[in-house]
């Protein structure tokens, strides 16, 4: 059971965590310690690009072919090997 389990959805899961936490801390230093309304729209500005570039990089996260990956690596190392 725990074989068949895909690990790129563990490893996407994992990644997009840490980096949920990272944009939340800056989002929230942002808005609490900054004066004025400019840093809260830097701050939306900076959560947009997020949601942007993340859905953009699960995305083609998802489309990698890893057992080629896997592969090239390999044959990479058999060549230096030589």
């Amino acid at each position: 059971m725990l074989l068949s389990f895909p690990i790129e959805l563990v490893v996407l899961g994992f990644v997009s965590v840490i980096f949920w936490l990272f944009v939340f801390v800056t989002i929230y230093h942002l808005i609490r310690f900054g004066v004025g309304t400019h840093p809260k729209i830097v701050a939306a500005i900076y959560l947009a690009g997020s949601g942007g570039l993340f859905s953009i990089s699960a995305l083609l996260f998802l489309l990698v072919d890893f057992p080629l990956v896997v592969q090239t690596f390999i044959e990479l190392a058999t060549l230096s090997a030589q």
